[in-house]
């Protein structure tokens, strides 16, 4: 005895609905997706930041000399040099040794590392001790603390933060329960300038 199967397939109606659940349960999951991809994106960027902080630190204590990181519009060419009219950290930046502690890049003084530009809506700013430089010294310590505040430039609630103490402690600001990085007095950091 054998049995005849059915048909199978779908119907016109049947289609249609399952292709508007898909499209209903997309369009609700997008900006979730979008958040998600945008704090990941801050957090490597800030990642490579902190590294490069570190870098630094590790390499002025381990060499005994002044070793700086610097804001660099051309960080990545062969002419590489600190800061300018118009650099920002977003810009990329250099981390060199400074025998001569005057937090230029001359000729013949080591790189270490560089780094170029942020990916593109990010934003690297730091707090005015700061500027666009910081100088470990060779006891890995700075000569000011600061404050370094990455954002998305698109939506200013999305940020990371970078708290340097003056005894060269490096560390990412806490972040509060709403995904916001809050300074030591718990007041949140939502602008790019600190």
């Amino acid at each position: 005895m054998t049995y005849k199967s059915a048909p199978f397939g779908l119907t016109v109606v049947e289609l249609l609905v399952t292709i508007s659940v898909i499209s209903i349960i997309a369009v609700a999951g997008a900006p979730g997706i979008r958040n998600t991809i945008r704090q990941h994106r801050l957090t490597d960027q800030i990642t490579a930041f902190v590294s490069a902080l570190q870098l630094a630190q590790s390499e002025a204590i381990g060499r005994a000399k002044p070793v700086v990181v610097c804001a660099s519009g051309n960080a990545e060419s062969a002419t590489a040099a600190c800061g300018g009219g118009n650099i920002h950290w977003s810009d990329g930046w250099i981390v060199f040794v400074d025998p001569d502690n005057d937090g230029i890049l001359d000729a013949g003084e080591t790189i270490v590392r560089v780094s170029g530009p942020l990916t593109t809506g990010l934003q690297l700013n730091g707090s005015s001790g700061l500027g666009n430089a910081v100088t470990f010294d060779a006891t890995g310590s700075l000569s000011i603390g600061g404050l370094l505040v990455l954002c998305d430039s698109s939506d200013f609630h999305y940020s990371r933060a970078v708290m340097l103490g003056s005894n060269g402690r490096i560390r990412l600001a806490p972040m509060d329960g709403n995904g916001i990085p809050v300074d030591d007095g718990g007041s949140e950091i939502t602008t790019c300038t600190p």
